[in-house]
């Protein structure tokens, strides 16, 4: 199997960044302009989950990886309100960016899961290193 990079639990619900940017009204001289800003609640979590990571890279002596990686994700909800599966992990993928991997455009494979744990929501995240036999994939032919 691959060689693993890091194995991260960060507790907590997890965030999808579809609501990240709110807007509002903003008089400009004589005119009213729309200004976008992040969310307060999407912010903190994002300071917080870098801060968690770069105590992880610290901690297990880690240099930002600069090859291929695959990516098992674990999104624990704290409620069975709906969530949006297709969205979770892309607040985490951006964290990650020069901390774990250089960029999340080196995630060869993903595969992401939605559970519930009312008592401890968390998000788990596993990576993994692609050895030189994964990469790159080969073309295929396509008809």
């Amino acid at each position: 199997m691959d060689n693993i990079i890091a194995t991260l639990v960060f507790p907590g619900e997890p965030i999808s960044p579809v609501n990240q940017y709110k807007a509002r009204a903003v008089k400009m001289g004589h005119k009213w302009t729309a200004m976008m800003y992040m969310d307060s609640k999407f912010n903190k979590h994002k300071d917080a989950f870098v801060e968690y990571v770069k105590e992880y890279k610290i901690l297990h002596n880690l240099q930002t990886y600069a090859g291929p990686v695959k990516v098992v994700a674990e999104f624990y909800f704290g409620t069975k309100r709906r969530k949006d599966l297709p969205n979770a992990g892309k607040l985490e993928w951006d964290a990650l960016n020069e901390l774990i991997w250089e960029d999340d455009s080196q995630i060869l494979k993903l595969e992401t899961e939605k559970r519930y744990d009312k008592e401890n929501p968390r998000v788990e995240i596993k990576i993994y290193q692609f050895t030189s036999e994964h990469w790159p994939v080969p073309d295929r032919d396509v008809e």
